[in-house]
């Protein structure tokens, strides 16, 4: 019964038309084609311990980049500011032997040239009592500069000729109290 191929008495080995049944092959096919498999997984096993390393060099030499453009930078900031520094100094040198000289200068000028003492100011003529920050708290015997700024409702911007040591040195007055000409209210 059944093919030919299948019927062991029609199957010889010398016949090239005929394949090997199964039952034919060796032991030793079968450890070939485990060592061939076995050689296949060590490769690839070799091909990925390869990639493994390759991507350990090029992290390596990623950090190693990126540090040295790190120091590239650290370097850069100091040596910016190293030149900042320098700068500053050579400026403030610049600026001091000019103070110098301009110091210099004044004290050769003759003595004819002084400037005049500022005008003792106006005498205080009635005590006003300042009601905020703005104004200015005034005394009998003080004495104030006035200003050019007046307001149209009769208030005029002043400076105490001798500031005090703390508190309101200028500040808004009613014009009566440094002006003799000025009207006072109701009267």
């Amino acid at each position: 019964g059944g093919s030919p191929v299948e019927s062991e008495e029609q199957f010889h080995p010398d016949n090239p038309f005929h394949l090997p049944h199964p039952s034919f092959q060796t032991q030793p096919f079968q450890q070939q084609l485990l060592q061939l498999q076995q050689q296949q997984l060590l490769q690839l096993q070799q091909q990925q311990l390869q990639q493994q390393q390759q991507q350990q060099q090029r992290r390596k030499q990623i950090d190693e980049e990126e540090e040295n453009r790190r120091r590239r930078r650290q370097q850069q900031a100091q040596a910016e500011a190293e030149k900042a520094l320098e700068e500053r100094r050579a400026r403030e040198a610049r600026e001091a032997r000019e103070a110098e000289a301009k110091l210099a200068e004044a004290m050769a000028q003759p003595a004819a040239e002084e400037a005049v003492p500022e005008p003792a100011g106006v005498p205080v003529l009635i005590v006003h009592d300042a009601a905020d920050d703005t104004q200015l708290t005034l005394r009998i015997g003080q004495r104030v500069h006035v200003t050019e700024h007046r307001t149209e409702h009769g208030w005029v911007y002043v400076s105490l000729a001798e500031p005090p040591a703390s508190g309101n040195a200028a500040g808004w007055v009613p014009t009566f109290s440094v002006d003799p000409s000025a009207r006072i209210p109701g009267q």
